[in-house]
């Protein structure tokens, strides 16, 4: 390993370190029968329960990192040591990161096409999860226009029949061309046969 390489190593174990020890003395203190609050206090928000390098982690940053969590590894965290665990790791992450980038690998061009194919893998996952939730239905009537697939109807008046209820009504082709305008009871469908009555002068 080169000599550089195993510098910035010991460099980045050292600040974890100081990390460990510049802890709040408190919560070691802290009876391990006795959970703290995964939420910060209002009061408490701004309280600093780590520093490394030249960063600090306080209690409303730690509380907005569990938010982040899924539920499931959110449990996880009901006792003093694996909160302290959850700091460790995220200072480490966090100093990692910081080295990465200080050797500009925040830049490299295979890191970027990642982050961009992670980026469109999470935008088609937000678009299918839109598309998988139900519609809201409700008792109100509903109107609106339908788009339709009648092609060649301009110029000509156009008999719509519903054969369930013999209802008959007159609409022109140009009309129709713009959709066809429908007003629905709750749970109401229509039901149509088409019949163009002009021909269109050539």
């Amino acid at each position: 390993m080169p000599k550089s390489t195993i510098v910035a190593s010991m460099a980045v174990w050292a600040l974890i370190a100081l990390a460990g020890c510049s802890r709040d003395a408190s919560e070691h203190k802290q009876p391990a029968s006795t959970p703290a609050a995964p939420h910060a206090q209002s009061g408490d928000e701004g309280k600093v329960i780590a520093t490394y390098g030249t960063k600090r982690l306080t209690q409303g940053d730690f509380a907005r990192e569990i938010e982040r969590l899924p539920p499931r590894s959110r449990t996880q965290l009901t006792t003093p040591e694996r909160k302290r665990q959850f700091v460790d790791n995220f200072i480490l992450n966090d100093l990692l990161a910081s080295e990465g980038n200080a050797r500009g690998y925040d830049k490299d061009p295979e890191i970027e096409r990642q982050i961009d194919e992670l980026r469109r893998r999470l935008i088609v996952q937000r678009v299918m999860k839109d598309f998988q939730e139900p519609p809201e239905v409700s008792d109100a009537d509903a109107s609106g226009h339908v788009r339709t697939a009648w092609n060649g109807l301009q110029g000509r008046t156009v008999t719509l029949t519903d054969p369930t209820t013999q209802a008959v009504f007159e609409r022109t082709g140009d009309d129709l061309s713009n959709g066809l305008y429908v007003q629905l009871p709750p749970w109401g469908w229509h039901l149509f046969r088409v019949e163009p009555n002009d021909d269109v002068d050539d």
